[in-house]
């Protein structure tokens, strides 16, 4: 039944899409323009408007102003000015029924304007329409002519023409174009063209538009002038969406943070996430995985994975990619959002306080918002964009050669021979008895030997096209893109293609209904790598490819002497291990139609909104018997699928009205459901023909195996804003917002999450209005509430335990089951409530804006597994509540108009973000180590400071270790001097950065632009697992690794200024409460993340066809200024990048291409 109406459902919205697509064509070709035009009538019955009007400024000794556009081809009846009693009378019949009015301006002076009903709008409300912003100019320009004296007609001396567009090139309607000190002006077309009649002293052109700077521009002897119109910084009227509504950062109460994506280059990045590195305050981003299509991990203010929001639809925060029986098969990581096009993409905002207590439930780890482009009035507009680039990897591990190889293995296995047996330097026995295993013959005659490293990993490529076409006409506005994005991975093995393409349309059945539909739908291929770390405990066995090149030795051969591939300990041959087939495909569909109600014009108005995103995900391989892998010369394969669907279906009501001249208020109310599915199996068998390379498991010989799983959640939501606007000065806002979800027992299945927040808009108080520099000056401060659920089930479940018992002499058989969760009816939501103080502030003419924000979020009833369940229960760890959590830090935003004139402009943004994650109470559950503190920071590791290396016959302080009395040890700190090393003299090194910093500069000079974005951070510490491979001990002693260029670093008797521990000390042999703190370093970073330089061509005379052409080349991950050791410091601590041999970060070079027809 379910699938029968979800096939109905769909067909009905192809169905309708279709229908609306051609309604959309034919409109576009009905209504060229969205001017309106004269009923057709027989051509001997219409004169030419303008040579009527021309015939009225004779007859009665008037002026008309207006704009060109407004009557350029239009045509009225002959005889309608005969018979009429006036000059109004006359000009009302004549332009009524062309859609145009008149207003006398003073006895001489009169201006014509098209109708435009007036918007009668709150400051909060959606961004201006093309015709509102037309009628705003009108009324600008009316405006200006009233302050003008009355004089007679000027005379015309010459006609200048041109056109008016943004900084990306696109044309601007409804500019103001105006003679400097005169009442003469026009507004521009929809395509940006503007034409103006000027007398013969006209000096000086003055271009405005609402949300963009002033310019002026001498006129001389130039009759075409066109102009380039910036965006006025941070204005104070651009607009921000917010949950269920917008606003302006004028009256923003609260702390949120948007991103303007079309500066940032998206020619080698293929998901959203990646557009983001450094953008916006209090939003840390890191690289999980470089491999193509790898996850971007999100955090806002240190929280966990946000809410991520897409044109009102809840999606789902990570990546789907099935599982594999194998559990040793290395993991992949995937990032969300992975079928979103980076180019469709017209804001994102991030909500950081008590604005996403809206959200309510999942949104205690704040809200990204992410607004798709949609279609504007006016002709068709197609835009093409293309890229190729070249990706290298950049600076990674340096691998030994073979004759740096064994003398290394040489040198050190001799250093561990000496102390072992208590020989000189180590001891007082004579040093004899040691045999290189490697002689000075065979190192002499090794060479470079084999570059192992180098048969995995290569050069790269990526290939990016994209195509929009949008436009819109009296009743249709729409857009539409497609997207092919090809990427050449720098790891073998490791590819991916990307198909997309997108539909979005918005149909005005009339002046109170309109119909909204939002389609997206992809396709991804990925060739998965053999880069990373494995899973399921397995050691060197079930290396990856990348693993395994670092662990095999260079002076081994590929193949030996008969042809066969090499193998080293129980690692896999590297070349062998790149004939696993592993390949994921994943597909999705994201539809989202929403229904819009003018119950009362202007003042009420009804949403109705539906969304289905619906994702997919097959991941097969196929592993032959020539390779050598997990221990086993055998044939595996695995089928693993995974589908999940996540539906919102939501109801709101707006409210919006001046109750009095001094308050306003704006209102939003609704109800909504939210449900989540997701279902997936896997197949697994060994023993299949190589000849067949193929996943087909029936044709399995050996054991197979199957598992399935599924899960559904369901949530239940009441929510509701207001927010008053009084005198203009003062704003007050709150929300609730009342969530059930399906998981938890009916005594905690619903909780409510309230939120308020008030702001003074202390520059609009009377006792500064002389301060003529200030813009803005807003104090504003938030709290609220909101909950977490992470997906804990609060009810017992069982499930098959694997055992199949046989009775009946094996006839009859039953499969066990056992019961992994016990019921939780306590268990209940996740807290957090966030407090933010902020101030915003703009001086002179917004040059200079920017904001401060201190905030503190407390984190109560933590959801976390419990641990501590009875090992012989056969119970899996249980969800439990507990602890209180304290995040507390600052914001610093910073927007500067460094250079602003004509041929030159320079613009400036900085962020800086601070904030320390501490417990406050710990879990009942906690049993605390003695070095442990209740209040010790959340993300703390703790290790024993470190200060040097132990040197040949220095004395051996009485607290080091048993297992560091040798030279070559670390030399242990004791903190308070007490001379023991117990819990007092543990360090705690915080992974949180200190300081998050981002930091862009924008430069345009005439036709050319650079931009150069850099973000960093300070004060983090990591583990460092690159240095496990200048381990000697566990490394190249152990024979499981090769070793690195870091090994001249080592202490040994042939080096003892080295700074690393030698092959005297074992680190794994220590009986302290923690380790040593050799590993832990400084991760500080400062990395340009893009650097672009481009060039805008304008092709004066083929406008018509070609508005411009831009050509680019982008460096992404051009430098990182560090002095952090190791793969790469923009790491997370001991996951699967900070693992031996992670896909390396890669540098990308990008040619590309933007042309606007």
């Amino acid at each position: 039944m379910y699938c029968t109406l979800l096939n109905l459902i769909r067909s009905g919205t192809l169905l309708l899409m279709m229908l609306v697509s051609v309604s959309a064509f034919s409109q576009t070709v009905a209504f060229s323009s969205h001017l309106p035009v004269a009923d057709k009538v027989p051509q001997q019955q219409v004169n030419n408007l303008k040579n009527i009007l021309d015939q009225l400024e004779k007859q009665y000794d008037v002026r008309f102003n207006y704009a060109s556009q407004l009557i350029e081809g239009k045509r009225a009846q002959a005889n309608i000015t005969q018979n009429v009693a006036s000059l109004d009378e006359t000009l009302a019949s004549l332009l009524r029924p062309l859609g145009l009015r008149h207003e006398k301006i003073s006895e001489q002076i009169y201006g014509i304007y098209l109708v435009v009903p007036k918007p009668n709008r709150t400051k909060r409300q959606s961004p201006q329409s093309e015709a509102e912003n037309l009628y705003n100019t009108q009324i600008a320009l009316i405006n200006r002519l009233k302050e003008f004296p009355l004089r007679a007609p000027v005379a015309i001396e010459k006609t200048i023409t041109g056109n008016v567009v943004d900084e990306n090139n696109e044309a601007l309607p409804g500019v103001n174009v105006l003679v400097k000190g005169t009442s003469i002006g026009t507004v521009t077309d929809v395509d940006g063209n503007y034409r103006l009649t000027t007398p013969d002293d006209a000096e000086t052109l003055v271009f405005s538009s609402v949300g963009y700077q002033t310019e002026e521009i001498a006129i001389g002897n130039q009759t075409t002038i066109n102009m380039t119109l910036l965006p006025d910084i941070q204005s104070l009227q651009e607009v921000v969406v917010v949950g269920y509504g917008t606003t302006t950062r004028e009256d923003l109460t609260t702390s949120i943070a948007k991103v303007d994506p079309s500066n940032i280059p998206a020619a080698a990045n293929p998901n959203v996430s990646d557009l983001l590195f450094g953008r916006a305050a209090g939003l840390r981003v890191v690289q999980q995985s470089a491999q193509p299509g790898g996850n971007v991990d999100l955090s806002i203010r240190g929280r966990g994975n946000p809410l991520i929001v897409i044109d009102g639809v809840i999606m789902p925060n990570t990546g789907l990619e099935p599982g594999v029986n194998f559990s040793e098969i290395n993991s992949v990581n995937r990032g969300a959002l992975a079928g979103l096009n980076p180019n469709d993409i017209e804001s994102i905002e991030v909500l950081k306080d008590a604005s996403a207590a809206i959200y309510g439930v999942n949104a205690g780890n704040g809200v990204v918002l992410i607004t798709t482009k949609q279609g504007k009035a006016g002709r068709i507009s197609v835009n093409y964009s293309g890229s190729r680039s070249y990706v290298q990897n950049m600076e990674f591990l340096e691998q030994l050669n073979a004759t740096e190889y064994m003398s290394y293995y040489n040198r050190f296995d001799r250093d561990r021979y000496l102390a072992q047996n208590q020989m000189d330097p180590f001891g007082p026995n004579p040093a004899s008895g040691f045999t290189p295993r490697f002689s000075t013959e065979e190192i002499a005659q090794a060479g470079v030997g084999t570059d192992w490293v180098g048969q995995v990993l290569r050069n790269g490529s990526i290939d990016n096209h994209n195509i929009a076409i949008s436009g819109g006409a009296e009743k249709v506005n729409y857009y539409f893109s497609g997207n092919y994005f090809n990427q050449i991975g720098t790891v073998q093995n490791s590819d991916m293609r990307k198909y997309s393409a997108r539909m979005n349309l918005s149909y005005h059945f009339n002046d109170w209904l309109s119909l909204n539909t939002n389609f997206n739908t992809n396709r991804n291929r990925f060739t998965n790598s053999g880069a990373g770390w494995q899973t399921g405990g397995a050691g060197a066995e079930a290396f990856t490819a990348l693993q395994a090149a670092y662990t095999y030795p260079a002076y081994l051969p590929i193949r030996d002497e008969n042809g066969d591939l090499v193998r080293f300990q129980t690692t896999g041959n590297p070349v062998s291990l790149l004939n696993i087939d592993d390949n994921t495909q994943y597909k999705s569909l994201l539809a989202n139609i929403s229904l819009d109600i003018d119950i009362i014009p202007d003042v009420l108005k009804g949403k109705l909104l539906y969304g289905n995103n619906t994702e997919s995900s097959t991941r097969d391989f196929f592993i032959p018997s020539t390779v050598y892998w997990f221990n086993l010369s055998r044939s595996r394969a695995s089928l693993n699928w995974s589908e999940r669907q996540n539906q919102t279906m939501e109801a709101t009501l707006s409210f919006t009205k001046a109750l009095s001249d001094a308050v306003e208020l704006d209102a939003v109310a609704g109800v909504a459901q939210y449900s989540y599915e997701e279902n997936g199996f896997g197949l697994q068998a060994q023993g299949m023909l190589d000849a067949l390379n193929t996943t087909a498991v029936q044709a399995g010989t050996a054991a197979s195996n199957v598992n399935s799983y599924k899960n559904a959640t369901k949530t239940r939501s009441f929510f509701a804003r207001a927010s008053f606007d009084i005198l203009d000065r003062y704003i007050v806002t709150g929300s609730y917002r009342y969530d059930g979800f399906s998981y938890f027992f009916p005594e905690s299945k619903f909780a409510g999450f309230p939120s308020a927040s008030v702001g003074w808009k202390i520059s609009n108080e009377s006792f500064l209005s002389d301060v003529s520099n200030l813009d803005l000056l807003k104090l504003r401060a938030s709290m609220g509430t909101t909950g977490n659920t992470i997906g804990t089930v609060a009810y017992g479940n069982y499930a098959p335990d694997g055992i199949v018992i046989g009775f009946n002499d094996g006839s009859t058989k039953l499969i066990a089951y056992q019961l992994t969760a016990i019921d939780q009816p306590d268990l209940t939501w996740e807290k957090t409530v966030t407090a933010n103080v902020g101030l915003d502030f703009g001086f002179f003419n917004n040059r200079i804006s920017g904001s401060l924000d201190w905030f503190r979020d407390d984190v109560t009833n933590l959801l976390r597994a419990d641990a501590n369940t009875p090992a012989l229960s056969f119970l899996a760890q249980q969800p439990v509540n507990g602890g209180h959590q304290v995040r507390t830090g600052y914001e610093v935003s910073l927007n500067t108009d460094n250079v602003r004139n004509r041929d030159f402009n320079w613009r400036s943004t900085i962020n800086v973000s601070h904030y320390s994650y501490r417990w406050e109470d710990r879990f009942e559950e906690d049993d605390l180590a003695p070095y442990q503190k209740v209040t010790d920071p959340v993300n703390a590791i703790y290790r024993f400071e470190t200060d040097g290396i132990l040197q040949l016959n220095e004395e051996v302080p009485a607290w080091q270790p048993e297992a560091a009395q040798l030279a070559g040890s670390p030399m242990f700190v004791d903190q308070n001097g007490d001379g023991q090393l117990d819990s007092a003299d543990v360090v705690i090194y915080n992974q949180t950065p200190r300081l998050s910093i981002g930091f862009g500069n924008n430069f345009r000079y005439k036709n050319f632009d650079l931009t150069v974005f850099l973000y960093g951070q300070t004060g983090a510490y990591r583990v460092n697992n690159s240095l496990a491979w200048a381990d000697p001990v566990n490394g190249i002693l152990g024979g499981n690794i090769a070793g690195t260029s870091d090994l001249q670093y080592v202490w040994s008797t042939e080096n003892q200024g080295g700074t690393l521990p030698g092959a005297t000390y074992n680190e794994a042999a220590l009986t302290t409460l923690v380790g040593s703190d050799y590993n832990i370093t400084k991760a500080n970073f400062l990395r340009a993340r893009n650097i672009t330089l481009g060039y805008t061509f304008n092709f004066e005379g083929l406008k018509q066809y070609v508005r411009d052409l831009r050509v680019y080349l982008d460096v992404q991950n051009a430098f990182v200024l560090t002095k952090y050791k190791g793969a790469d410091p923009e790491v997370e601590a001991e996951g699967v990048k900070g693992g031996p041999a992670p896909y390396p970060m890669a540098r990308t070079y990008s040619l590309g291409v933007n042309v606007n027809f």
